[in-house]
């Protein structure tokens, strides 16, 4: 259950990725996770959901990338993650305005800040940190 769930989320990560949100569909998501659409519904009700869990799931990646990290090496670990990730450039690409609001909603999310606060050195700012950091969603550097 767990196995397929992943490499449903891998899928929709890699056609995010190619095509933006345009490029998710079930049929295309089970096709390239190698189940059956009736799989992909097993674990979401729609597109919706299923670009809901890979934010979420993306979100989790640089969460526990960032931990492994000293504390003073977490903010640059977020920053070559959010450059690199091949979510964020399908969607920079192709659904520049999805890329907008789950910046939006970054900001405005008192628990991202507080996740960003263990990010940075003591006595910085976490929301100036988490508006540095929300740019390169937008502008990879």
């Amino acid at each position: 259950m767990e196995r397929a769930r992943s490499g449903i989320l891998q899928a929709a990560a890699e056609l995010i990725g190619e095509h933006g949100v345009p490029g998710i569909t079930m049929v295309g998501v089970a096709r390239r996770a190698g189940v059956a659409k009736a799989t992909v519904y097993n674990h979401v009700r729609d597109r919706d959901e299923l670009l809901t869990l890979v934010l979420l799931d993306q979100w989790a990646t640089v969460q526990r990338l960032c931990n492994e990290q000293p504390r003073e090496q977490r903010l640059a670990t977020a920053a070559a993650w959010a450059s690199d990730s091949i979510v964020l450039a399908g969607l920079r690409r192709h659904s520049p305005e999805v890329l907008v609001a789950v910046a939006s909603a970054a900001l405005s999310d008192p628990q991202v800040t507080e996740v960003v606060r263990g990010w940075i050195p003591d006595q910085r700012d976490p929301e100036a940190a988490l508006r540095w950091l929300t740019s390169y969603l937008l502008v990879p550097r």
